[in-house]
């Protein structure tokens, strides 16, 4: 009995690591780890900043000094920095000094009208050889010139008025405005003249502030203080000037500011070769944020295999082994940035022992339908199971890409599997494999298939046009195509830095679009397609457009535009 039972949680047991296999997912006991699991590649590693550059106001002339220092269990971190998103060892400047610390010192800060070349937005790198890079937070340099004393003088108007003459209230200061920092003071102003002198309380909506507390105070008997906003502080505000005759008032908004702050982190993830997998990213603040994720210390660019899903979270299709490393969550919005790191490992498949009985390959894999978008296929069992099947895991690659995907079967017994999201006119190869208690067996033979032409979808766009407007900004617009094909959704805008291949799309609801935060005097090409609930439709010729040089007039931007 005693024997029956340890075979019984063999069996289990074994049919778990192999579900853990397929899934992803990682046993919590180490006898699933792969032979070199006891190296560095397959433990994570303990890898952060312990200082990061700040924003920092700096003076013409005078010494910028931003920090950085990073720690690791897997050796001491390399240091280097950028500045506006291009590394400063590429740049020639004896002006500028990285300490042994990784510290950046710039002395006899540069700063004039043309010429700023010290202002910007800096971020450090810290590498470790062989194992991955992450980014800082960015920081932002701003360079002041020499202070101006300004004199304000009184004009002589109130001169004219005699003492004790009555006069009606009127605002010289009406509350504007104000955009405020989470934690930060914020002051509004107001100010009023008339006979009697006024005197003032604000409001907020209906009830009025009690101006005597630690929260609100008046400066000088009439601008409102507020100390340490938060979120709950923005709203409507109301100042009233008043005395025995009469009342004035008038309104203002105070909005304020959160930084990006993490509802939800990337966590440290293993996985396999073939199966999909998402790191999750949430964040909160105001303005909402913006995300985006970068590996190893470089922005990840959507595509087919690294998508933006949910919001924020980051999608992998068919991981392949240089998908491992750092992935940073990057959020960003006016009142600053924040970034969440997570590691991904891809574990080496468990390999049964030897003399382990696998079942052979499944057999007689054919077609059942071959859609634009999607192929239904269908096989025969293996000839030898050798066990049970527990199930089937269908590989499939395209053709053009080193990648390649695996989907598993809900109910082994059917012995069809639909493939979805395919691309027309496209190849793909696909492999059946069957797995019992054991583990995998054999593939079965190679099934090539080309998935036909869509003709629903819209056709190419007319009048495509680009220009570039800024050395770093290109404007696009372009018509409708002729035969849309039903209601079009919208439009697909897909643009490539020429000399690096790096291509990144958005979706436009309108017919134009302004692409910023480009590279000064550097070839794109662009291209636009249309959307129908069919999807994507035919794309337009590549256009080829060279952003602006520092002082370059927007007219001879125009001159750089041609066909491919």
């Amino acid at each position: 009995m005693e024997g029956s039972f340890g075979c019984i949680w063999v069996k289990i047991l074994s049919v778990f690591v192999w579900l853990c296999y397929l899934t992803g997912d990682s046993p919590s006991y180490g006898s699933v780890t792969s032979s070199s699991s006891s190296s560095s590649s397959q433990v994570f590693v303990d890898f952060s900043f312990v200082l990061e550059p700040q924003d920092t106001v700096t003076l013409r002339g005078g010494v910028l000094q931003l920090d950085c220092e990073a720690q690791s269990d897997q050796g001491i971190p390399v240091i280097v920095w950028k500045k506006d998103g291009v590394l400063l060892s590429a740049v020639v400047d004896e002006r500028r000094q990285q300490l042994p610390n990784g510290s950046l010192v710039v002395q006899n800060v540069v700063h004039s009208r043309h010429h700023r070349p010290d202002e910007g937005l800096y971020q450090c790198l810290a590498r470790l050889d062989g194992v991955g890079a992450i980014v800082s937070r960015t920081a932002q340099v701003t360079v002041s010139g020499p202070l101006k004393l300004v004199v304000h003088t009184e004009s002589g108007s109130n001169s004219l008025v005699e003492p004790g003459t009555t006069r009606g209230l009127l605002f010289l200061q009406k509350p504007q405005r104000v955009t405020s920092l989470l934690g930060r003071d914020a002051v509004l102003e107001c100010s009023a003249s008339g006979f009697p002198t006024p005197a003032f309380h604000w409001m907020r909506g209906a009830e009025r502030i009690q101006s005597r507390s630690k929260k609100y105070s008046l400066l000088g008997g009439s601008n409102l203080l507020i100390s340490s906003v938060t979120d709950d502080d923005s709203g409507s505000y109301s100042c009233v000037a008043f005395n025995k005759n009469q009342n004035i008032t008038a309104s203002c908004e105070l909005s304020v500011l959160v930084p990006p702050q993490f509802l939800n982190y990337p966590t440290n993830t293993y996985a396999y070769e073939s199966t999909d997998m998402e790191l999750e990213c949430a964040v909160t603040g105001n303005p909402p944020p913006t995300v985006r994720w970068m590996k190893n210390g470089e922005e990840v660019i959507p595509s087919d295999y690294f998508q933006i899903v949910d919001g924020s979270n980051l999608q992998i299709l068919g991981l392949v082994k240089s998908d491992e490393g750092f992935y940073q969550c990057v959020a960003e919005n006016e009142a600053g940035n924040a970034q969440a790191m997570a590691q991904l490992i891809l574990r080496e498949p468990v390999v049964p022992s030897s003399g382990v009985l696998l079942p052979s390959a499944p057999r007689d894999v054919v077609p059942v339908l071959v859609s634009s978008r999607f192929v239904r296929l269908s096989w025969r069992p293996p000839q030898e199971t050798r066990g049970t099947v527990q199930t089937y895991g269908i590989y499939y690659s395209q053709d053009t890409v080193n990648r390649e995907r695996s989907v598993n079967v809900s109910e082994p017994e059917t012995l069809q599997m639909t493939v979805s999201n395919l691309k027309p006119e496209e190849t793909y190869s696909f492999r059946v494999v069957a797995y019992n208690d054991n583990g995998p067996g054999e593939r079965s033979e190679t099934l090539k298939l080309t998935t036909p032409p869509e003709l629903q979808v819209p056709g190419p766009v007319e009048n495509l046009q680009v220009g570039s407007i800024s050395p770093t900004s290109i404007q696009a617009s372009w018509d409708a195509p002729g035969y849309a094909n039903g209601p079009l959704l919208g439009y697909r805008l897909l643009w490539t830095e020429t000399p690096s291949g790096k291509e990144q799309s958005v979706e436009v609801n309108g017919q134009s679009y302004k692409m910023e935060g480009l590279k000064k005097f550097t070839e794109y090409s662009l291209r636009v397609l249309a959307l129908n609930r069919y999807g994507p439709g035919v794309t337009t010729e590549d256009m080829s457009i060279t952003t602006l040089s520092d002082g370059t007039s927007e007219l001879h931007s125009l001159l750089l535009v041609h066909c491919v």
